[in-house]
C-alpha cells in the first residue's frame, strides 16, 4: 500500500506540474488534517493492544460497511450534481441571454466564495504551505524514531513504557493538535472555523479508528473531505499526502525492526509501485 501510495503522489505531483493554475492537491485541508490523522493514531496503536481482537473485528466490519454506504451516498449525489450542472450548461449554450449568463457567472463566484481554501493560492502562500506539511511529515518521522516501540529500540535510549516515554506520546498528541488548530485559528478570517474544528474531530477519530483495526485512513477521510466541496480528484490527491506521510512513519518504524524486505524480495516494492502508475495512466 505504501509504494501505491508513493506512485500516487508522484502522478498527482506531476499533474499539478501541469496544470498549475488548477488547484489539485489542497494543501490547507493537508495541514489541518495530517496532525489530525497521525494524533488519532498514537491514541489508536494503544487501544488495538489492550482491546479484546473480538472488538476490533467487529469494529473493523462496522467501519467499512459505514465507509462503504457512505462513499456510494457520495458517488451518487456528485454523479447527480455533475448531471445537473451538464444540463444547465447545454440550456445556457442553447438558450442564451443576459440574465443567464449572468446568473451563471453569480453562481460561479458563490461557489469560489464558500471555500477560499479551494482556490489557488500564490506562490508565497504555496511554499508557505508546503513548508508547514513537509515540518510536519518531519514531525511524524522524528517522534516514533525519539520515543521507539516494543520492537524498535529509541535512538534516545527511552525506556518502553516508561516515564519519557509516555510524556514524549503525550508531547507528541499537543503538538500535532496544536498544530492544526493553531493553523486554523491564523486563517479564521478565510476559512469556515466551525467546520474545520469539526472536520479536526472527525480526523483524529478516524486516525484513532484506522490504527485500531489496522486498515488504511483514506477509505474513511475520503467521505469526509467530499463534504467540504473537494471533487473527487482533489480529495483523493489531498488525502494521498496524508496517507504517505503516516505510511513513511510506519515503514521507518517497520526498518528500525529489521522488517525491510530483502534484495530478492524487492519486486514487492517495484511490482506495486509500477502498477500504480500503470493504472493512473489509463
Amino acid at each position: 500500500r505504501k509504494y501505491l501510495v508513493l506512485c500516487q503522489c508522484v502522478i498527482n505531483f506531476w499533474t499539478q506540474w501541469e496544470e498549475p493554475r488548477k488547484p489539485l492537491i489542497i494543501l490547507p485541508y493537508v495541514i489541518i488534517m495530517l496532525p489530525c490523522i497521525v494524533a488519532g493514531a498514537v491514541i489508536g496503536v494503544y487501544l488495538n493492544q489492550i482491546l479484546p481482537q473480538l472488538i476490533v473485528l467487529i469494529l473493523y466490519v462496522v467501519v467499512s460497511a459505514f465507509s462503504t454506504v457512505k462513499t456510494t451516498r457520495k458517488g451518487i449525489k456528485q454523479y447527480k450534481a455533475e448531471s445537473a450542472a451538464r444540463r444547465r450548461r447545454r440550456n445556457h449554450e442553447l438558450q442564451p441571454s443576459p440574465n443567464q449568463e449572468g446568473a451563471v457567472k453569480l453562481e460561479d463566484a458563490n461557489e469560489e466564495k464558500a471555500d477560499p481554501f479551494l482556490v489557488m493560492p500564490s506562490r508565497r502562500a504555496l511554499a508557505l504551505y508546503w513548508t508547514t506539511a513537509f515540518l510536519i511529515w518531519v514531525l511524524c518521522l522524528i517522534f516514533p524514531l525519539l520515543r521507539g516501540s516494543e520492537t524498535a529500540e529509541s535512538i534516545a535510549s527511552v525506556p518502553y513504557c516508561g516515564g519519557v516515554y509516555w510524556f514524549l506520546a503525550a508531547l507528541e498528541f499537543a503538538v500535532l493538535i496544536g498544530i492544526s488548530s493553531g493553523f486554523i485559528f491564523v486563517k479564521r478570517k478565510v476559512c469556515r472555523v466551525v467546520q474545520c474544528c469539526i472536520l479536526e474531530v472527525e480526523i483524529i477519530f478516524t486516525g484513532i479508528i484506522a490504527s485500531m483495526v489496522g486498515i488504511g485512513g483514506g477509505i474513511l477521510m475520503n467521505p469526509i473531505i467530499l463534504d467540504f466541496g473537494l471533487n473527487p480528484q482533489q480529495g483523493t490527491a489531498t488525502n494521498a499526502i496524508n496517507i504517505f506521510a503516516m505510511s513513511t512513519s510506519t515503514a521507518l518504524s517497520y526498518g528500525m525492526s529489521g522488517y525491510f524486505p530483502g534484495g530478492d524480495d524487492m519486486w514487492i516494492v517495484v511490482l506495486p509501485f509500477v502498477g500504480g502508475i500503470v493504472g493512473k495512466l489509463v
